[in-house]
């Protein structure tokens, strides 16, 4: 929250000389203390100016010396009979500390919740800070430093307006509604057109451009010549007919070119291994035979059968140590259901020491 700047002081009841009421306006170095001019003074008080009137929303205030300090809210129109308590009278010292003279220079800040919930709504343009000390007769008194903050700037008050509506659209920045025309999009984006053709290309984009541009003139395009290797091409064989009874009255000794696109045929393989490949013309071919291995057979695993309790243990030999009655008689028992061998004593025949 920003720190709200004292601009000067308004009144003060009393002041010592080396430590006047101005030093409260100062924010950096030096002392800023504010004492009352003699000792003995029931009650000190001095108003401070704001530089503009703002809602406050908390006070930090250092002490000098004072058993309590209150902060009164008010505005230049104002008397200082009209000013409204914002932060009520507020320890900062008990007796003991007072008498003692210790702990003089506390400090306290004090937020929203501890300051009056219906003064904090509204703006105000000076503050009057009353001390009081009437535990110690013999000493003099005031405040170090008090501070007082407004409320947070937000992001729209720090940052000017540049977005421009248009009914519900928003506008980019350097458009105004008054430029739109009908037809105003369109010659824009036609403008822009005229100045991208307008403008020479230069390196790889005037060779992409070029290359376009020779395709569209030959009228190919380069998908349709990739194309075509993976294409069958035709193959041209030349083929005499057989005569037939349909066509005796044709004449049939010339020779006449079929062509027609020759496809490598694909082998099929066997469904099965002991199937025989098929054989045309009285010669085998084998490169038709079936290349691929036997299929594996695979043996199918039994469930291994689960122990019986009572053999669990079967192999076991095992000797209690440290056990008493009736915890020891419970283990052995238990051991000795489930199939394992008990020994009172360690013996060489032992496997498990409990």
């Amino acid at each position: 929250m920003p720190t709200m700047k004292f601009l000067h002081v308004v009144s003060c009841s009393s002041e010592d000389k080396n430590y006047p009421a101005e030093n409260l306006l100062k924010t950096e170095g030096g002392s800023h203390k504010w004492k009352s001019s003699s000792v003995g003074d029931k009650q000190v008080s001095v108003v401070l100016q704001f530089e503009k009137a703002s809602e406050i929303h908390s006070i930090h205030i250092g002490n000098e010396g004072s058993a309590f300090v209150e902060v009164l809210a008010g505005r230049s129109t104002q008397t200082e009979l009209d000013y409204q308590v914002i932060l009520v009278a507020s320890s900062f010292m008990n007796p003991l500390e007072s008498r003692s003279g210790s702990n003089t220079g506390r400090v306290r800040m004090f937020g929203k919740d501890a300051l009056s919930q219906n003064v904090l709504t509204e703006k105000w343009d000076r503050i009057k800070v009353v001390c009081t000390q009437p535990f110690n007769k013999t000493v003099q008194y005031g405040v170090s430093f008090i501070k007082v903050h407004g409320p947070a700037k937000t992001e729209d008050d720090s940052k000017p307006m540049t977005d421009k509506r248009l009914g519900v659209f928003k506008l980019k920045g350097g458009e105004s509604p008054d430029r739109f025309e009908a037809g105003s999009l369109f010659a824009k984006h036609k403008d822009q057109d005229q100045k991208e053709i307008s403008t020479p290309l230069k390196g790889a984009a005037a060779m992409r451009a070029a290359s376009k541009l020779a395709d569209e003139i030959l009228g190919v395009s380069p998908k349709v010549i990739k194309q075509q290797p993976s294409q069958s091409r035709p193959v041209p064989m030349a083929t005499k007919l057989p005569h037939t009874p349909s066509q005796s009255n044709k004449t049939s000794s010339k020779t006449e070119t079929v062509s027609f696109t020759v496809k490598k045929p694909t082998p099929k393989l066997a469904d099965t291994p002991s199937q025989k490949p098929s054989h045309s013309n009285g010669a085998s071919s084998s490169s038709y035979r079936d290349t691929s291995p036997p299929p594996k057979k695979f043996k199918a695993t039994q469930p291994k059968k689960a122990k019986d309790f009572n053999q669990l243990l079967k192999r076991v030999v095992f000797c209690l140590s440290g056990y008493k009655n009736p915890e020891r008689g419970e283990i052995r028992d238990k051991g000795l259901a489930m199939g394992a061998k008990y020994r009172s004593d360690w013996t060489n025949d032992c496997t498990h020491l409990m």
